[in-house]
């Protein structure tokens, strides 16, 4: 991206330990860190207007972990499919990094909040099932061991379980995932 001057890694540590301090947070805090092309010269979208130097900002926010939960597992998740919004490809807006563009996550979200649902499974532009706004999604296939797929029944989950094959949507629309790189 052509960041110029940017902040040594121990600035940026103790910045983060001075803005803890500052509000009073050591435990259940949650630091969101962007980092901007810093003031400009004019208004303008061209880097070379920026001759300040980067911007380093940090925002902590209170957001304790224990007992949250993203969805209520007790009774199930109920989904829909997001939507117009789409996944943009990686050459447009690449959603396997962390930015400050989630339009195209939050949308979908409000999609399944006013449908009364847990979440939205997103598409990407093909129309191929891609991720949620909090998950990687996973599929498990049961294989009769012929190549021929089974029904999960009692009387097959033995098969199942040793036949099975975890499916995975293609991660070149969202983030790669811990658990799809095991």
């Amino acid at each position: 991206l052509g960041f110029e001057n940017l902040h040594a890694r121990e600035e940026i540590v103790d910045a983060i330990f001075r803005v803890l301090a500052a509000n009073g947070m050591r435990d259940g805090a949650h630091m969101r860190l962007t980092l901007t092309r810093g003031e400009k010269a004019t208004s303008s979208m061209n880097p070379n207007f920026n001759v300040y130097g980067t911007t380093l900002i940090i925002l902590p926010e209170w957001k304790p972990t224990e007992g949250a939960t993203t969805y209520d597992n007790t009774k199930g998740v109920s989904l829909i499919t997001a939507g117009t919004c789409r996944r943009s490809p990686p050459s447009t807006l690449d959603n396997k990094i962390h930015h400050n563009n989630m339009i195209q996550n939050i949308l979908p979200k409000i999609q399944a909040n006013l449908a009364g649902a847990a979440d939205a499974i997103m598409l990407d532009v093909e129309g191929f099932v891609s991720e949620t706004n909090a998950t990687n999604l996973f599929l498990v296939r049961c294989d009769s061991g012929q190549g021929e797929e089974m029904e999960v029944n009692v009387a097959v989950e033995e098969d199942c379980v040793r036949n099975a094959v975890l499916v995975t949507p293609s991660a070149d629309h969202c983030l790669p995932g811990i658990t799809r790189d095991t």
